[in-house]
């Protein structure tokens, strides 16, 4: 078997690059911070227990001195040198960095400018460490508490959406170049210790307490030692931070290396090189599996994939068979049913529809039959929607939880020994009566099918091709038309029916679409006699000359009293309203004309608008004030409010405007005093 494309699996997993801060550390502004105080040794010893730290926050400092010494803000740089750096002493944990004359200048003048303005930041702030859980951190960029924040942020975002703890205090460093001749050095961590960030409340300082989980030994950049160096990190066996450096020192100095025992705090993910090394280590057994290679494009049995079919069980009624502990639908049920047979597949589909129940049903379905279950996912939120679920169905006790944070080795063998201690339990005596409602549901739901697929009497179709026929209309706007005795209409009426339709589409050009807006609609006559239609032609006559009168007055109206008048109705009301003018004493003929019309009319909308306010403004004064507040001078006690009373010291103790809020606070309906702020826009 051909391993190249596996090993281009695992180089794909493998990360050890420059870009990788497990190789190539960097300072950075948002999510990297150094420990100053305690020193290296004596933060790792106390870290490797239960011990909690307090880290120290400049800016308390920064606040406490301008209030007592009223300092400028602009005084306290963090990270800034303004003294010269201090004696040896004051290098607590800093690294000594290699005088190399190799190295570029422009590097050298930013580690001398980074040296000194971490001496300074020392300096100033070493003395004020007051607790022995305290720490002092340090950023070159910014408040090295906004740096822990970003951290905690970070490592929550990463342990909510995979579940491990990416949070790690890194002690000693090793200062690697790719070659003698580099000029460029490398800084990548050697210890990690997993830390958690807490902080109780945003006024509450940040504590920094040890995971449970053991001390790592940086496994990317061992990695990259052992397969380009041909030497490798040694195992930490508790031996201490300063006995474990100095072997790693002696390790490194052939290579003509430099080791530094700093501690720094920041984001380091390593994860994947676990898979690396099982992809490596395990490539034959891996290669063996038929389903590898088929996804590898291997030629296999592809029988065989998909299990024996001669011994493979069959679900014959998957309402007894199966043990679904969440609803699931047809095809959720013809999943099941593959994997309880042995088969291997894949399932997708769209959020929302029923991946997550279906995964429930099929490990519950696995554990009925005495099996085990492997489920993996990248994302911790796939696994704890599984896990609830299974939780919901009573079977959390089947389950352990491997890939999580919180799932350390104490848990893990907690969770086992709880399981193997567990009693045994029965079958409710309640499934029988579960399985007979099933059954009933499913029997009702069988027989809603027959009859939906049904082919009725007289029309010779089954409701599922009516609903169908229907469906194909839905844009077509809906006519309510009642059909005496349907049941009995059959095929031949809906042919007979649909000609007709056709027949009134073709005198749609002559009557209108719309019939009720023919000239003739209401008029039933069935008499086409001779006389009939001299009768008709008379009445019609008649409309005539009265319309001759009508039309030239309309338009006179129309035209004079700038109105619309275009149809009998509208006649018939100008009637009615010139009949009410001619004996109204309110309506002169000088209201008529247009001009002195829109004067009274504009003034009209103007008197109802500030009507409005009027109320509205009264309706607020009302839900606070009673009747009394009319009675006051509003306009001299907002003046007076504003103008003279405007600033908090000419209000303080001033006995015209303690009378001017009594005065208010007498006319609230609730009697308490008015503040100022919410009365005085």
């Amino acid at each position: 078997m051909d391993t190249k494309k596996l090993d281009k699996w695992a180089d794909l997993l493998l990360d050890t690059g420059k870009r990788n801060n497990l190789i190539n550390f960097k300072d950075t502004r948002a999510s990297t911070v150094e420990v100053l105080l305690p020193s290296s040794d004596v933060l790792f010893e106390k870290v490797d227990g239960t011990a909690s730290f307090e880290v120290f926050d400049p800016k308390i400092v920064e606040e406490d001195g301008d209030s007592e010494e009223s300092c400028a803000p602009e005084q306290l740089q963090i990270g800034t040198p303004e003294e010269p750096s201090e004696p040896e002493q004051l290098q607590i944990g800093t690294p000594k960095e290699p005088s190399e004359p190799e190295q570029l200048q422009i590097e050298m003048s930013e580690k001398s400018d980074a040296s000194g303005g971490k001496a300074a930041f020392l300096a100033q702030y070493s003395g004020k460490i007051k607790r022995q859980n305290q720490i002092l951190l340090y950023n070159a960029a910014t408040n090295p508490l906004t740096a822990v924040k970003n951290i905690d942020k970070k490592a929550r975002e990463f342990i909510e959406e995979t579940g491990v703890n990416v949070a790690y205090m890194a002690f000693g460093f090793v200062h690697w170049k790719e070659s003698v001749a580099s000029n460029y050095v490398f800084h990548a961590p050697i210890l990690l210790v997993p830390i958690q960030l807490e902080q109780a409340s945003a006024v509450e300082p940040y504590f920094i307490k040890s995971a449970e989980d053991d001390i790592i030994v940086n496994p990317t950049f061992s990695y990259k030692m052992d397969a380009e160096y041909g030497v490798k990190l040694p195992e930490y066996n508790d031996e201490g931070l300063t006995a474990y450096l100095e072997k790693v020192k002696r390790l490194v100095a052939k290579l003509q290396w430099t080791v530094t025992a700093e501690c720094k705090i920041g984001i380091f993910s390593f994860l994947k090189i676990n898979m690396y090394r099982d992809l490596k280590d395990n490539a034959k057994a891996i290669l063996a599996n038929q389903n590898v290679r088929q996804l590898l494009g291997e030629p296999t049995g592809t029988e065989k994939l998909y299990g024996d079919e001669g011994t493979a069980g069959f679900v014959v009624d998957p309402l007894i068979e199966l043990h679904s502990v969440v609803d699931a639908d047809s095809s959720q049920i013809e999943a099941i049913e593959m994997a309880k047979t042995g088969k291997s597949f894949v399932l997708q589909g769209p959020p929302g529809t029923g991946k997550s129940q279906t995964i429930t049903n099929i490990i519950a379905e696995c554990l009925g039959d005495g099996k085990k279950v492997l489920f993996v996912s990248e994302k911790l939120a796939a696994l704890n929607v599984v896990y609830d679920k299974l939780k919901q169905a009573g079977l959390a006790e089947f389950c352990l939880q491997l890939h999580s944070h919180k799932a350390n080795k104490k848990d893990v063998i907690a969770d086992i020994c709880h399981t193997l201690r567990t009693g045994k339990s029965a079958v409710s005596s309640k499934a029988d009566a579960e399985i007979a409602i099933k059954e009933k549901a499913q029997h009702q739901l069988d027989a809603y099918a027959v009859e939906l697929h049904k082919l009725r009497p007289v029309i010779e179709k089954s409701l599922y091709q009516l609903y169908e026929s229907y469906a194909a209309f839905r844009s077509t706007p809906d006519v309510e038309y009642p059909i005496p005795q349907l049941a009995s209409k059959g095929e031949s009426y809906l042919i007979e029916t649909a000609a007709l339709l056709e027949q009134y589409a073709d005198y749609i050009p002559s009557i209108g679409y719309d019939y009720r807006k023919n000239p003739w609609y209401g008029y039933i006559n069935q008499d086409t006699s001779y006389q009939s239609k001299n009768e008709v032609k008379g009445d019609l006559s008649a409309v005539s000359q009265f319309l001759q009168v009508l039309i030239p007055l309309q338009q006179e109206i129309s035209e004079k009293y700038k109105i619309q008048c275009t149809s009998v109705e509208d006649a018939q009301l100008w009637s009615s309203f010139f009949g009410f003018a001619a004996t109204s004493k309110l309506i002169t003929p000088s209201l008529l004309n247009r001009e002195r019309f829109d004067a009274v009319n504009s003034a009209l909308h103007k008197l109802q608008a500030q009507s409005a306010d009027i109320m509205a403004a009264r309706s607020v004064l009302g839900a606070v004030f009673d009747d009394d507040i009319y009675k006051l001078d509003g306009a001299a006690y907002h003046k007076k409010l504003t103008k003279q009373f405007g600033g908090i010291f000419s209000r303080l103790f001033n006995a015209e405007y303690k009378q001017l809020i009594t005065d208010l606070r007498l006319c609230k309906k609730d009697g308490k005093k008015p503040a100022y702020n919410a009365h005085v826009p």
